[in-house]
């Protein structure tokens, strides 16, 4: 049977084999087996579609930012990188690849260039204070390359999305 429960879990399991023979094996989240039927029944159908029509599956922004965070772990630069993908993550995380337009980085862009005020514990307090435009690129940089990893190689995306970010 594709639907199962382990005896360390509460929550029902779905196993399937794919048309190509792999086997895709995960929890279903919940001990409901009326909403396990349903998320199996979701699975069986979105996995028959990559195979049978084509259809990519869709992946989050998070993935992307994950999946360039591990792919990027010898940068100089990795932890500037990290900050503006966590500050972009406030807009962007629970966006899909496929999702984020041209629209949407603008009001990014337009966003990020608001003033700001830095909390201090120590020393004066500073006014508001504009984003300098190295910053605005940069955060533009690391926004353009984690799209444009869903479209290089990957296949995540069909068309390359990462024109948006000029």
């Amino acid at each position: 049977m594709s639907l199962f429960r382990r005896k360390d879990s509460p929550n029902w399991w779905v196993d399937i084999r794919t048309s190509d023979g792999r086997r895709v094996q995960s929890s279903t989240g919940t001990s409901d087996k009326r909403r396990a039927q349903e998320y199996h029944d979701r699975l069986k159908a979105q996995i028959w579609d990559q195979a049978r029509l084509g259809l990519k599956p869709r992946h989050g922004w998070r993935e992307a930012v994950v999946r360039w965070i591990h792919e990027k772990q010898h940068k100089a630069t990795l932890d500037d990188d990290r900050a503006h993908l966590r500050w972009l993550d406030r807009y962007l995380g629970s966006s899909r690849l496929d999702e984020i337009d041209i629209d949407m980085i603008a009001e990014i862009t337009q966003a990020r260039r608001q003033p700001y005020e830095i909390p201090r514990s120590k020393g004066p307090v500073e006014g508001l204070r504009p984003h300098r435009r190295p910053s605005i690129e940069r955060l533009r940089f690391c926004g353009r390359f984690c799209t444009r990893l869903g479209t290089s190689g990957s296949g995540w995306i069909a068309a390359p999305r990462s024109q948006c970010w000029r």
